[in-house]
């Protein structure tokens, strides 16, 4: 049990490959120290089931992306549709983005302008 070499804590960060999982953990961070999310319990189950499927349901977020209107109405880079495809991290990128927009009526993700000029001239 006792070990040999003495580690630095980036040394021993970066031999338990922690750095990746620490920028994945960035977003979440950031989405719960928001002082409007701990503000109030969310009762609408609409965004609950929103919470739910990007944080929990990742393989049903990917199909919600690719199968439904999801890049109809938001303006996601060609890029990272493609690789939300079959990189999951990628995947949980965007849900994280996804979940700021919805919770915090965020900059994370563009609704199409073409969508938008629509909604101004039915008006």
């Amino acid at each position: 049990m006792k070990e040999k070499k003495t580690w630095s804590v980036r040394q021993y960060l970066q031999n338990q490959d922690l750095d990746q999982y620490n920028e994945m953990e960035k977003p979440f961070v950031k989405i719960t120290s928001n002082p409007l999310f701990n503000k109030e319990k969310i009762q609408n189950p609409k965004i609950q089931e929103m919470c739910r499927l990007a944080l929990y349901d990742i393989d049903r977020f990917r199909r919600f992306v690719l199968e439904s209107r999801f890049l109809e109405i938001f303006y996601v880079e060609k890029e990272l549709v493609k690789s939300c495809r079959e990189d999951d991290l990628e995947l949980i990128k965007l849900a994280y983005r996804w979940l700021e927009f919805g919770l915090f009526s965020g900059e994370t993700l563009k609704v199409r302008e073409d969508l938008v000029k629509g909604k101004r001239e039915t008006k």
